[in-house]
């Protein structure tokens, strides 16, 4: 039987100051665990930090939406990458936004967004 593989997907709109921390963190946490960004076109560096750190990891994914659809369609996306995955063996998928809004990570578990 094959170990379960988790990805976590976390959509992102300018989070170039905190993204690689959260992806930091979560590997921290889960070091098996695949990351997946999806980015609406960031104007700040996340989508340029995301495709030079994609080449450099295995575990990591990265989608560039090319403009800001918001959250809820990139969520889908991240489901929809989820289930594609899955068919080579991944077996959980959680979604994680970096804004906060909707944050998974509370202060006392994991806080990754504040100096």
């Amino acid at each position: 039987m094959m170990p379960w593989k988790t990805l976590v997907s976390i959509a992102t709109y300018n989070e170039r100051e905190n993204i690689e921390r959260l992806v930091a963190a979560v590997r921290e946490s889960v070091s098996d665990i695949h990351v997946l960004v999806i980015d609406d076109g960031s104007p700040d560096g996340t989508g340029q930090w995301c495709e030079h750190f994609d080449d450099e990891q295995d575990w990591f994914h990265y989608i560039q939406r090319g403009s800001k659809q918001g959250l809820g369609s990139a969520t889908i996306c991240g489901m929809q990458y989820a289930v594609e995955l899955s068919q080579n063996s991944s077996d959980l998928a959680l979604n994680e936004t970096q804004s906060r809004s909707h944050a998974l990570w509370g202060k006392s578990t994991l806080d990754v967004t504040e100096s």
